[in-house]
């Protein structure tokens, strides 16, 4: 899309909304600009719905868009509690209309559908008590199931202050991508995203010389690192993780005895038992 061209065609195009009501919204380079539609006549629509090759927004969304990307400094509406969604589908191509339409109904309520990419939307949830908080983790099969479409999910902490939004909302956008970048859970709530962040954050070079250190020979024995780390996830409880790894406990503590002679690191101790599972983290 040439933004020049449009600007000869359009010259009130804008990046912030006009004060008129409806506007044409077109998508360039992750930008949002803005055209009065009293500038549009009826085929020009039809030409710009064509090229444009993001999705365009509803006009109450293209408000909310001008604000959260700080076109705008004024609250379309006041907002007591919030959240943002992302959902990753794992598709090419999409029927918006059909995917708003399935998830509201899935839902039960109204949404904002921001789209950032034609396979990534963030929805803008608004909360007005606790029921109307959904949990994804127990839905996100009858999500997939519906839409026919793999899908992966952020989810960001509930908030109270209007005036954070924009922070936020670019803040979980970055972070919801870098979680995507690799293996993570289907459902990822905000403070769980700090441990799938863990890898993205190290060099090929640094998870290297980093696990090497910690986990040492042990490396080379995959049967015991997948005790080890069952051990930890069950916050070293040995007859808990022995249960979940189908052994008995006390071949399972021999295990833990041989990792903490090979490398040192001793899982009674809260520090050594973090020192390993980053490795872990960042060996994933």
């Amino acid at each position: 899309m040439d933004l020049l061209k449009l600007k000869q065609i359009f010259p009130s195009i804008s990046q912030q909304p006009s004060t008129l009501g409806e506007d044409v919204a077109i998508h360039h380079q992750g930008k949002v600009y803005f055209i009065p539609s009293n500038e549009v006549n009826e085929d020009q629509r039809e030409l710009l719905d064509a090229i444009n090759s993001e999705p365009i927004h509803t006009s109450k969304e293209t408000k909310w868009l001008s604000y959260l990307n700080n076109y705008s400094k004024e609250v379309p509406h006041e907002i007591d509690l919030y959240r943002f969604v992302h959902i990753q589908m794992e598709t090419s191509s999409i029927n918006q209309e059909l995917f708003r339409e399935s998830v509201e109904t899935m839902l039960g309520k109204n949404l904002l559908f921001l789209w950032n990419e034609v396979n990534h939307v963030c929805i803008f949830e608004e909360i007005h008590s606790e029921q109307d908080v959904v949990n994804f983790q127990e839905i996100i099969d009858l999500m997939s199931d519906d839409l026919d479409m793999k899908l992966r999910i952020f989810v960001t902490d509930i908030q109270t202050d209007i005036k954070r939004a924009p922070d936020l909302f670019h803040w979980s956008l970055s972070i919801s991508r870098e979680i995507w970048k690799g293996p993570s859970n289907r459902v990822v709530k905000q403070p769980e995203a700090m441990r799938h962040l863990m890898p993205h954050l190290f060099t090929k070079e640094d998870r290297l010389f980093f696990s090497e250190a910690i986990l040492k020979d042990t490396l080379n024995d995959p049967e015991l690192l997948r005790s080890i780390r069952v051990v930890i996830e069950c916050q070293g409880n040995v007859s808990l993780a022995a249960k979940k790894l189908f052994m008995h406990r006390n071949s399972l503590q021999y295990r833990i005895e041989k990792f903490s002679e090979l490398t040192g690191y001793d899982l009674r101790s809260f520090e050594d038992m973090f020192h390993v599972y980053l490795a872990f983290l960042i060996t994933d």
